[in-house]
């Protein structure tokens, strides 16, 4: 069976998947369509405006512009494209990601649909795929770690690899504050107590997004982090890879690979503070520093400013 991965796009407070963008949904749902024994197509609502048909044997659609504003390269999903382009496909379809999951009770938009999935899209995928039922359920930290491996080659599927794309990563699900609903502008204390991921499966997913080609990669969600970036080196360089320098509350975050630092990680938290590396230093208001790579595009420095 083939599962066709339309990504609407998402963009949350916590995440971010607009173009050059890439969030770690479609890579979960990738991999766990894989993990069950079957085969995807990742195609993105910007290819089918462009004429791309949506054929295969399952749609999962994924959309949450839950704070949509100003785009650099893209525009997520309009509710009217999603019933349009749902209910032409032939087979199947099931609707996920933070708009199905917070807007479920809006008949007109998930009436196409067979499924929606008001936990993790892609455990419904999984489980129905491997048992024939859909579930409602989030994924253990097995599956998290798993299927982030699995779904790598994703971003080879992207209009935009290898650059510009930039790929997020995420560390936890969830909010420390969720007991008094955290911040007015964010729903991740909606998600409810935090989840966070083993510091082994991170590393192991940046090496694997690492093995595919120079890419970057910028933390998505996260409650004590604020940003995660992994940068190539310039193709002029015999090394293929940047270096990845990590400073976090966790201790002992290694260096992942040789070459010029390209990246820091600072706690969100105030509560948390961090001592920044030797010859950093922080900029007012910033969480995230770039060491000495020309190459970075400017993208990134708007988005940490939006």
């Amino acid at each position: 069976m083939k599962v066709v991965l339309l990504d609407g796009y998402v963009d949350e407070p916590s995440n971010f998947g607009v173009p050059p963008y890439v969030s770690p949904y479609p890579r979960y749902l990738a991999g766990a369509v894989r993990d069950a024994g079957h085969s995807w197509e990742y195609v993105t609502i910007d290819q089918v405006r462009q004429g791309r048909p949506l054929k295969g044997d399952l749609l999962a659609v994924i959309s949450g512009p839950i704070v949509p504003g100003k785009y650099l390269r893209g525009l997520p999903i309009s509710e009217r494209e999603i019933v349009r382009h749902t209910s032409a496909f032939e087979g199947p379809r099931v609707f996920g990601g933070p708009l199905a999951r917070f807007r479920y009770y809006d008949d007109a938009l998930v009436e196409p649909f067979d499924w929606v999935a008001l936990r993790d899209l892609d455990t419904a995928v999984h489980d129905h795929l491997a048992t024939g039922e859909w579930t409602h359920r989030d994924r253990t930290n097995e599956e998290w770690d798993r299927w982030a491996l699995l779904g790598a080659d994703v971003v080879r599927s992207h209009p935009d690899f290898p650059e510009p794309l930039i790929v997020e990563l995420d560390t936890s699900k969830g909010c420390v504050r969720y007991v008094n609903k955290g911040c007015s502008f964010c729903i991740e204390p909606m998600y409810g107590k935090p989840k966070f991921r083993p510091l082994e499966g991170i590393l192991a997913e940046v090496r694997r997004l690492a093995g595919r080609e120079p890419i970057l990669v910028a933390r998505g969600r996260g409650a004590l982090v604020a940003a995660l970036l992994f940068a190539a080196a310039s193709r002029e360089e015999p090394l293929p890879l940047g270096g990845v320098v990590l400073q976090s509350p966790a201790p002992g975050l290694p260096r992942l690979l040789p070459a010029a630092p390209a990246l820091v990680i600072a706690p969100a938290d105030p509560g948390a503070p961090a001592e920044a590396p030797a010859g950093v230093t922080w900029e007012a208001g910033a969480a995230l520093c770039f060491l000495d790579e020309p190459r970075l595009p400017g993208i990134v420095a708007e988005w940490l400013a939006r």
